[in-house]
């Protein structure tokens, strides 16, 4: 710590008194030049952080979609012995644009079906869902008997 040294006059002799009571600008400067560093390192942290929300709550809500579709694609499993999709292309259209608000980028979905165990009279399908967004994709698989 620096000290500063007064010169006081009292009567005829000089008297040294020493003051430590402030601080010097160069105690200043560095105080606000560590401030500094630990607000920029904080702030980082801080952005990382809130990039990373983003991209869970984008691939929580494409995990939701896939599930609704595979509840659609269950509660309508006579599709399945079908050759594609298309009964259900607009119950599918309007699942995906109720999320797409909710992810923050545009979103599409694919549909792939293949049949796993013919012993039962319809067979047991295996149905994978990928949604697919800006910063990601999530898929599903799922398997589904036919009736």
């Amino acid at each position: 710590m620096f000290t500063f040294f007064y010169l006081l006059k009292v009567g005829e002799e000089m008297k040294i008194i020493k003051d430590q009571s402030g601080l010097t600008l160069v105690e200043v400067l560095m105080s606000l030049v560590l401030l500094a560093v630990v607000i920029i390192a904080f702030s980082g942290a801080f952005v990382n952080g809130m990039r990373s929300e983003v991209w869970v709550n984008n691939r929580l809500e494409a995990a939701r979609l896939a599930e609704s579709i595979a509840e659609l694609i269950e509660e309508n499993n006579s599709i399945l012995l079908e050759t594609d999709f298309s009964n259900i292309d607009g119950d599918l259209n309007n699942l995906v644009s109720e999320y797409e608000n909710k992810i923050s980028s545009s979103v599409s979905y694919s549909l792939e079906k293949s049949l796993v165990d013919s012993t039962n009279l319809n067979g047991l399908y295996q149905i994978k869902i990928v949604i697919t967004w800006d910063a990601g994709s999530y898929e599903l698989y799922t398997r589904i008997y036919a009736s």
